[in-house]
């Protein structure tokens, strides 16, 4: 179980590709803050990660700082671009 969460919390490097598929999302997360979680929750369910593993890591562990309510991790994902 450790390992899993050590995996999850590796720093995540998003290629051009991924940050042309987030940029649309990202520059609406940017305008809201943590406890928006309605607003960032509806933005998140709309992110297509397809098949795309880093994007899958990325979407999930914004999911998990969103509600766990921790804003210098919010920030940092998605201030990743």
């Amino acid at each position: 179980m450790y390992q899993k969460k050590q995996l999850i919390h590796k720093k995540i490097e998003l290629s051009d590709a991924d940050k042309v598929i987030l940029n649309p999302y990202i520059c609406e997360l940017q305008n809201l803050m943590v406890y928006e979680i309605s607003k960032i929750k509806e933005i998140i369910n709309k992110i297509d990660v397809e098949n795309n593993e880093i994007l899958i890591i990325w979407k999930k562990e914004l999911e998990n700082a969103v509600f766990s309510m921790n804003d210098d991790k919010y920030k940092e994902l998605i201030f990743l671009m």
